[in-house]
Order: C-alpha cells, then structure tokens, then sequence
C-alpha cells in the first residue's frame, strides 16, 4: 500500500482516483464521513516530507518515542504493531472511546514530533508529508496480514531489525 502524496498539488489533478475539492487546491478529504474514528483498528502510513530518509539517528529515536507514548498521552488509544523506516512509519491504534478521533491523534503526533524535531535542530523544514494514509482494520485476517506487512517492512527497505529495534520482537507491542 503506497500512501497518497496530498501536499504539494497545486490545480492539477495528479492522482484522478482522488478528485479535487472545487474550492481549494487540496484533494477531497478521503476520510469516511460516517465512520466513528473514535472506534477501531486502523492501519496508519505516514511519510517524510518528499519521501526524504530524514528518520535517522536523533530524529528516528524521536520520532520513536513519541509514537510509542502516543497511549499514554491518549486516553482510548492504544499500539498494536509499528515499524519506522528512514522514510515512513507504519503502525496499527486501536482506538477504544477514545475522546479524540484518529485524524486528531495523528495531527498531534506530527505536530509535536515536529516541532521536537526543529527544536532539537535536526531538521529543519516540513518533516511530513502534508496527509497520511489509513485503512479501516475490518477483521481478524486483516489485521494478521496488516501485522505481518508492517513486520516485514523493514526487511523490504533493506534494512536489518537489529539496526532499527533494540529487540527483534519490539514491532509488535
């Protein structure tokens, strides 16, 4: 699953699956207007601001770190699976009643990784790319396959568990 790149389009309809909302220069939001994202499991990818491998060293410990806190800040949100990559994070929430739905959980975890990332002087600039992709988990088979991609993700990148995890098993939490 490729996350769409929605920052960056100007009047143009680069990706024609997405139509173009009439008043702006930003795609429709893809969101599902009915769908209660205060409820669920959810399958989220974020990238880098132009895909740049801009999670490493300080930043990725980070970045890291805040993902992993993101249930102690977020009463009804808890982290089933995640993997980091120099260019992206995967990772699945299951959100239980939580008071804040998905899209403003994920808001705030990029705009305080964001900001601790200028602030530690690591990166300056976006860090993220302007949206983020997420899938609905709609069943038990799902999410065992959803588990096992993020899990072997970092193998697709090429990248060793040992160089991105203190233990091998920490992807699934």
């Amino acid at each position: 699953m490729t996350p769409l790149h929605l920052g960056r389009l100007r009047h143009q309809n680069l990706m024609p699956n997405v139509p173009l909302n009439e008043k702006s220069k930003w795609p429709q939001n893809i969101r599902l207007s009915n769908y209660d994202y205060h409820n669920g499991w959810f399958f989220i990818t974020s990238k880098t601001d132009f895909n740049k491998p801009l999670f490493t060293g300080k930043t990725f410990d980070l970045v890291r770190n805040e993902l992993i806190s993101i249930p102690k800040k977020f009463e009804g949100v808890d982290l089933d699976a995640l993997t980091l990559v120099p260019s992206h994070v995967h990772c699945i929430l299951i959100f239980d009643d939580a008071p804040f739905s998905l899209p403003e959980v994920w808001r705030r975890f990029k705009a305080v990784t964001t900001k601790l990332v200028h602030d530690s002087g690591l990166v300056s600039g976006a860090l993220w790319q302007r949206n983020y992709f997420e899938h609905i988990i709609r069943n038990e088979r799902a999410l065992a396959l959803i588990r096992e991609y993020i899990k072997n993700n970092p193998l697709k990148e090429g990248l060793p568990w040992d160089e991105i995890y203190e233990s091998p098993k920490e992807w699934r939490l």
